[in-house]
Order: C-alpha cells, then structure tokens, then sequence
C-alpha cells in the first residue's frame, strides 16, 4: 500500500509540475509565439518541446552566454529559440546531419535572428577514444568548427539521431561532449536531451569535468568543472562501413 501512495504521489507531483511548466511557457509571449511560428509548420514532427525549450530560454537568459554550440539544429526552433533569448552579440552556432533540415531552417527562421546563427552541415559519424574506453563506440559529429580561440559557454546536446549506413540502422549513445570539453570555459552549461544513456556515460566517465546540476525526465543540464584536462585526446572517427560490418550486435 505504501508503495502505491508514493507511486501516486510521485506521478501526482509530476504532472503538477508539468502544468506549471507549460503555464510558465505561455506566460512569455514571445517564446510562445516563436515555438508556435515552427510547430504550425508541416515539418515541425520533430521540434524542441514546451518544456525543453522554456527551460533553454531560462538558462540562457540566466547566464548571458556568448559563445553557443547547439548539436543538432533540426528545422530550427531550438536554435531560435537560443537567438531570441541570448544578448545581441551572442554568436550560436549549430550543426545538422541532414541538409533537408538546414533548408527548411532557412526557410522558417525569422530574418531578424538569423545573423546570430551559423547552421553547419555535418555528417554523422561513429568515433572511439580510446582514453575513455576501447570498448565503447560513439555517435557524433564528423566536422566540428572548434578554433583554440573560442570556448563556448552554453552547449546544447540534442543530435545526432539515429542513422542509416548502407542497409544497417545505427543508434548509438552521443560522444560529443567528449570532443568539446577542451572547448568549454569553466561554469558552462550543457544542456542534454533525454537519451539517458549518454548521460550515464558522462556520468561515468567525465565526472571529473562535469557534473549535473539539473535532472529532469526530459532532460540533464551537467556544468563544467574547473578540473584542468589532463589526459584527452582528439576523436578518431572509425570507419563506418567497417564498424558497420563488424559491429552489427550492438545496433
């Protein structure tokens, strides 16, 4: 019985807090019209959700980031989103997997926004580093606009997806952040979607440069630690047709 009050309660405290989160979500005009102008879209199946993209505009409101990464563009609104709610001389800059998707951001995106943003196409691809684990594979970003002279002080994790290559479905956990971390000023916020295990990995195994400062069921915000880097290295892409031919119990 005990059991089942708390179940109750639990599920009771999640939807209220739900309903206060879209209530919080409509009482800002101009985040509520701008999700709207991308989900009234006929290709808007895939856009950021009420509560992801309120709690986005928060953090970058809160934290006057500078400097944006945002993995994985889709058709925009995230991304939007960040340039609405971010100083105006903020620079974002967002990358995608599939061109179909940069060109309908182009399409919708509202012109008064779109000189804060670069959208960057690249591919996916799956990557190891051995200095985590020789055991683990990762999805990812192939092309990364990293220069030493930019850290990046807000970071949005929400692709790649899930891909095709050659006939073989390819979901795997993301890796980026392992990629970024000697790109991020210390105190920045990165933001993850809901795909739990890449933040069991970054949990495990990243602890020492980033820990969480927010968990929700939708999603994680980790920060980054002032713990120096000491033992990372570039990402080495694997060959996809071979991880393909050679990995296909793990798909």
């Amino acid at each position: 019985m005990l059991n089942k009050i708390k179940f109750a309660y639990k599920k009771f405290h999640k939807f209220f807090n739900s309903k206060k989160d879209i209530e919080k979500f409509n009482a800002i005009p101009e985040l509520r019209n701008l999700h709207k102008l991308f989900s009234e879209d006929t290709e808007s199946r895939w856009i950021i959700g009420k509560k992801d993209a309120l709690r986005i505009y928060q953090l970058v409101r809160e934290n006057n980031p500078k400097n944006i990464i945002e993995l994985g563009l889709g058709i925009g609104a995230g991304a939007a989103i960040i340039a609405m709610a971010s100083s105006s001389d903020a620079q974002i800059t967002s990358l995608e997997q599939y061109q179909k998707c940069i060109d309908i951001a182009e399409r919708i995106f509202p012109r008064e926004l779109r000189n804060k943003v670069k959208f960057v196409f690249s591919p996916a691809c799956v990557f190891q580093n051995s200095k985590i684990s020789k055991y683990l594979y990762f999805s990812g970003y192939r092309n990364f606009p990293l220069s030493a002279d930019v850290k990046y002080d807000f970071v949005v994790i929400d692709g790649p997806g899930a891909f095709m290559e050659g006939n073989e479905f390819v979901k795997l956990p993301n890796g980026d952040l392992i990629n970024l971390l000697p790109y991020l000023k210390f105190g920045c916020k990165i933001f993850c979607d809901g795909r739990k295990k890449q933040v069991e990995i970054y949990e495990r195994y990243l602890s020492d440069y980033v820990k969480i400062v927010e968990r929700e069921q939708n999603y994680t915000v980790f920060e980054r630690t002032e713990k120096a880097l000491n033992h990372m290295e570039e990402f080495k892409p694997v060959d996809l047709e071979l991880f393909v031919r050679t990995k296909k119990g793990y798909f």
